[in-house]
Formats: structure tokens, C-alpha cells, sequence
């Protein structure tokens, strides 16, 4: 009916806005780049590589991570020289925090 019609027609107008939305940001997003170099690449940093993690270390440092998801918890461990990871599988399901 005229209730579905309406509805539908008011998805198209919010699609549009959001991908009118999107572009408006890439636009700025790529204006800010080329003014302002520094701010981009602090503003989207890349996550740094193993190797770029091991230069940054001294022979006694490491860098340990944990990451808990919902079922499985998962450790990077990262020294001077080697690094490895693993994942475990969580006996209970961790708390739903939402």
C-alpha cells in the first residue's frame, strides 16, 4: 500500500544522503591530505610491520599483545630478533559488555 511506497521512498532518500554524505567526506578527507600531509598520516596511521616493531626494540625489549575476543583470546609476542603468535579458545564465552 501507499505505507510501503512511502517507506521505500524514504530508504532511497536516505541511501542517497548517505552516499551523498560519503563522497562530501572522501572529498575533504582528500583535501586535508594534500594541505596537510601530516595531520592525514597521523590521522590514519598504518599498523606497523613485525620487522618495523623489531627495529624500534633494544635486545632486553618485547612488545606483548592480547587481543580477547568473543571466543578466543589471541597473543602476538614480538622481541628483537623472532616473534610468533598464538590463539586459544576461551573455555566460557566472555561476558557480553553491551
Amino acid at each position: 500500500g501507499s505505507a510501503g511506497a512511502d517507506h521505500a521512498d524514504a530508504l532511497v532518500r536516505l541511501r542517497g544522503e548517505i552516499d551523498s554524505l560519503r563522497a562530501e567526506l572522501a572529498g575533504v578527507d582528500a583535501r586535508l591530505s594534500e594541505s596537510f600531509p601530516r595531520y592525514a598520516d597521523l590521522a590514519h596511521t598504518k599498523p606497523l610491520s613485525v620487522a618495523d616493531v623489531q627495529a624500534l626494540l633494544d635486545d632486553d625489549e618485547g612488545l606483548l599483545l592480547m587481543l580477547a575476543g568473543h571466543d578466543h583470546i589471541f597473543v602476538w609476542a614480538v622481541g628483537k630478533h623472532d616473534s610468533a603468535w598464538t590463539s586459544r579458545g576461551t573455555t566460557r564465552k566472555l561476558p557480553n559488555m553491551s
